[in-house]
């Protein structure tokens, strides 16, 4: 205990030396505690964030799938908000432009600078479904008949465009387009729908199980996926499994050979990183997995292969596990050795020069003092002097004197050698004025002996007095 109470004693021993407060050090410490704890608490505290998140039609299941990642990230402190969209590339615009945060799109589509990849999810075949009448060998035996290319906006009506174009189809020429939303379609009856349907959507499509159970359509192959990839890198080669949407017949009855893209979550890029790292590690949950049906080496690929510059959220989960050291950053903290000694080096310098400024503090109250050293001279020129003008440079001499000690004592000058000059000047000047002011003083003591007798003599040297200090006797 003595130990600790001689130790508190020294510190505050010398802080007092330093001319600091130890009630300002007790502040500075209280507030570092404080801080503490408060970094501690809010990285320890998950606090809940709403975005805002857009995932197609309920019919689809690409909605499905942001139900249950909504559930993931639900448990993360991420609540999704859902809002209805025309499709994919109205959700798109609507990303770029922050009206919504993230979404859940089809791939292949163009996209502003502004949104990012935050995870590719599943495959989402192009689904093409003719009625049964319809003799169907390539996309050239679509001329004549009514196809539906879904609503604009959405990115089955692009792709749908893209493929007929591949196919060399002109709508409106060479075949009849309608734009049909999923509602529309399943309102619809059988004779009253398009011939043929384009849907893309990851397996099953809920769309399509309407249209081959209830209303007898056909899955038929695009082997097209080649082709289209060299003119839309997003586009990929995919199939659809034989038996897939079987009804009271099998359907398909073989594998169906077909294109497909990709789901891709994206985001803005001014969503915070912490955030987009939550929503990763939601996707790559088992739970996730095992609603999306994905395979192991389609988890692998969720983040491999981006079809969009990544999330800086996204970079930043990825590299969760690198380690700290890294070869690349040893060598940049060896290059950077020289920089930090000079930077040493320069705050050192700049301390000097602070230091300097202070010790030269003293200069200014010396020019003071010879100044008023300057005024006293040049009063002694004259034939009388002025006691007035003497007690008032006294009184200026106190004042500088006090305003010295007063800065030297809080720490703002320092050196005892310039503190020792000042002092030893100004004690010289007052000397100086004190011989001047008893000088004056002689004087007005022998003028008041002579204009008076013995009785009256403090009389006239008080009125001599009082008439020769004037207004600086009344202060």
């Amino acid at each position: 205990m003595k130990t600790i109470l001689s130790r508190m004693s020294r510190v505050a021993r010398r802080a007092r030396e330093m001319s600091v407060d130890p009630r300002l050090i007790a502040l500075f410490a209280l507030a570092a505690v404080a801080l503490t704890i408060w970094l501690l608490v809010s990285a320890l505290v998950v606090r809940e964030e709403h975005l805002t998140v857009s995932a197609g039609h309920e019919l689809e299941r690409r909605y499905a799938l942001a139900q249950v990642l909504a559930g993931e990230t639900q448990h993360r402190g991420v609540i999704l908000d859902f809002v209805t969209t025309n499709g994919s590339e109205d959700a798109i615009e609507r990303v770029s432009r922050r009206e919504l945060d993230v979404a859940l799109v089809q791939g292949g589509l163009s996209v502003p600078e502004h949104v990012h990849e935050v995870a590719a999810l599943v495959l989402e075949p192009l689904h093409l479904l003719v009625k049964k009448e319809v003799e169907f060998r390539s996309l050239r035996d679509l001329f004549g008949h009514t196809v539906n290319i879904s609503v604009p906006g959405s990115g089955t009506h692009t792709l749908a465009l893209q493929v007929l174009e591949q196919a060399e189809l002109e709508p409106g020429r060479d075949l009849v387009t309608s734009e049909l939303d999923y509602d529309t379609l399943r309102a619809t009856t059988t004779e009253e729908l398009p011939d043929a349907v384009f849907v893309v959507s990851p397996l099953p499509s809920t769309v399509a199980t309407m249209l081959v159970r209830e209303h007898g359509f056909q899955v038929v192959p695009l082997p097209i996926a080649g082709a289209m990839r060299i003119r839309h890198p997003g586009i990929r080669a995919s199939t659809i499994p034989a038996f897939a949407y079987s009804g009271r017949l099998p359907m398909p009855a073989t594998d169906v050979t077909t294109l497909a893209t990709r789901t891709l979550l994206i985001a803005h890029d001014q969503v915070s990183t912490k955030t987009v790292r939550r929503l990763v590690d939601a996707v790559l949950s088992d739970r996730f997995a095992r609603a999306a049906s994905l395979t192991h080496d389609e988890e692998e690929a969720l983040l491999a292969d981006p079809e969009l510059p990544l999330h800086q959220g996204t970079h930043e989960y990825l590299s969760r596990n690198d380690p700290l050291m890294t070869p690349e950053i040893i060598d940049n903290m060896e290059s950077l050795r020289s920089f930090f000694v000079s930077l040493v080096i320069a705050i050192f310098l700049a301390w000097r020069w602070f230091r300097a400024r202070q010790l030269r503090g003293f200069d200014v109250f010396i020019t003071e003092v010879s100044e008023l050293e300057n005024e006293i001279h040049g009063l002694e020129l004259h034939a009388g002097l002025d006691l007035e003008q003497l007690v008032r440079i006294r009184r200026r001499l106190g004042v500088i004197k006090a305003r010295g000690l007063r800065e030297h004592r809080e720490g703002r000058l320092a050196s005892s050698d310039l503190l020792n000059a000042f002092l030893l000047h100004v004690t010289d000047v007052r000397m100086h004025l004190d011989a001047l002011i008893l000088h004056a003083r002689e004087r007005l003591e022998k003028k008041a002996r002579r204009v008076g007798g013995a009785g009256d003599e403090d009389a006239i040297l008080h009125d001599l007095w009082r008439d020769a200090l004037g207004s600086d006797l009344e202060a």
